[in-house]
């Protein structure tokens, strides 16, 4: 190889140079065997955005409003239900855990528990007389209402699944009978009497599948079977519901990843991801099917912020149980991954070794505060946030390329170098041939790392550690 000098630096001939990657996202059915590799499909604990790898999500333990840990609970937390707050920087959270029901209002700065039995189903905030007040599935059967000072037992013959306030009514589906909406009295969640002038029931033909969530959305109730979804029309007289099937999936709904976002609802089937605007359905996230097709367990959906949030565990053909970088854990009902869907650019991005089994919207007096996030066999509460880690659980950050030949398989080139610009800290690898693995420390200074690798295909890959700094780009040096 000739080198010769140019305005004080050496330069090789026939040495060409590459960007590594513009970090534009995940792949989305774009293949590429050169650089830059733009897309790639494993990336995990980053975002990529502005052609950087930044700070991922992750899941931080909750404070309270003046930065004070909260002391944790007796028994784990099973399920958030967000009672909404008059008071400024007010919170007030009732969680369901096993035989007990957990209650905090900020200004009291404790959890005050009650000897109940929640089942730690969908509950339901609705207003009696003026007074919101939030509604809670008993284990066996019943409701718990909370009015912001106590809780009472309504003896109600009902084991709800799924609930849904509509126009002064609270819809319902009992566990007992999944193909039949019930629904209460108009401002009166105690009373399911079957009458013309109370509550009521509506039978549904078993071909759809069981009912399993119900969204109020622009005037309408939008009731979720499994392979299908109804629009019903309720104002008032229920001599005058109007009940319309509106779509069809192409799959079985799972059931909790069904959420209202803005002004569409966003759910998850075993096809894929799709969006439904009260007359449409239509396909999302369309590049990711290898991350939504495979999933099992319990996958859990909320919209926050702009952003609908999947919480899930994705069992692979080839028997892996989780997503590249993650634990592995076995049990199948336990998430191990969070997918962030921004709805208005369509990005997305996967943390992994993230343990949430449901999440919920706080909202205080000043609007939306923060998405709250429930792990397993934990006994106190987290928020979803940029930043990845799980509590105060660090993880492994990583992108890696896709395998890249520079458009000629068959021939042998040598990995010069690299040049790093000023940036986080970072571990870059490099495997030739699927054999040889080399890894390099790059510590943030701009400098030339010289490699020597020789090969004819190539995987680059980065990997940093929670709270590093935006890592832009290397260039790529490669001889022929």
């Amino acid at each position: 190889m000739i080198s010769y000098r140019k305005k004080g630096k050496f330069v090789k001939k026939n040495v060409k140079k590459y960007l590594l990657s513009e970090f534009l996202g995940l792949r989305r059915g774009k293949e590429n065997s050169t650089l830059p590799a733009n897309y790639t499909d494993k990336c995990f604990n980053f975002t990529m955005q502005d052609s950087r790898l930044k700070e991922g999500y992750g899941v931080k333990k909750l404070k309270s409003v003046d930065g004070a840990d909260y002391e944790p609970t007796q028994y784990t937390i099973e399920r958030i239900y967000a009672y909404p707050s008059n008071k400024r920087n007010e919170r007030e959270l009732v969680l369901s855990a096993e035989d007990v029901i957990y209650r905090l209002k900020e200004s009291e700065k404790y959890w005050q528990f009650q000897n109940l039995f929640p089942s730690h189903e969908e509950g339901a905030l609705t207003t009696v007389d003026e007074r919101p007040v939030l509604l809670i599935p008993k284990k066996n059967k019943g409701i718990y209402i909370y009015d912001g000072f106590n809780f009472s037992d309504a003896e109600v013959n009902i084991a709800p699944t799924a609930m849904c306030s509509h126009y002064g009514r609270v819809f319902a589906v009992d566990k007992n009978d999944e193909y039949r909406l019930i629904f209460s009295d108009v401002g009166d969640p105690t009373n399911w009497n079957v009458s013309l002038d109370e509550g009521g029931r509506i039978y549904m033909d078993v071909e759809d599948g069981r009912i399993l969530k119900l969204i109020s959305h622009g005037g309408h109730l939008y009731i979720f079977r499994e392979y299908s979804i109804y629009r019903l029309t309720a104002y008032g007289d229920q001599r005058d519901f109007v009940m319309k099937k509106v779509a069809n999936t192409t799959a079985k709904v799972w059931k909790d990843t069904v959420a209202l976002c803005d002004n569409r609802i966003i759910f998850l089937t075993r096809a894929g991801a799709y969006q439904f605007d009260g007359y449409n359905v239509g396909e999302i996230m369309k590049g990711y099917s290898s991350y939504l097709t495979g999933i099992v367990g319990k996958p859990f959906g909320s919209f926050f912020n702009g952003k609908y949030y999947l919480a899930l565990k994705n069992k692979y053909s080839d028997g892996k149980n989780s997503v590249e970088g993650s634990d592995n854990v076995s049990n199948d009902d336990i998430n191990d991954t969070l997918l962030t869907y921004d709805t208005q650019s369509g990005d997305v991005s996967l943390s992994s070794n993230v343990y949430i089994k449901n999440m919920q919207p706080l909202r205080s007096r000043d609007g939306e505060e923060c998405l709250l996030a429930v792990g397993y066999s934990l006994y106190y509460l987290g928020y979803v946030d940029k930043g990845s880690g799980f509590f105060e659980r660090p993880v492994e950050k990583i992108w890696e390329s896709p395998r890249i030949d520079f458009l000629s398989p068959g021939e042998e080139k040598e990995i010069d170098g690299i040049s790093v610009p000023e940036g986080g800290s970072y571990v870059f690898g490099i495997s030739a041939d699927g054999s040889i693995r080399r890894d390099y420390q790059v510590d943030g200074r701009k400098k030339y790392i010289p490699i020597g690798i020789r090969g004819k295909s190539f995987v680059f890959t980065i990997r940093a550690k929670s709270g590093s700094k935006d890592i832009l780009s290397p260039y790529v040096y490669v001889k022929s």
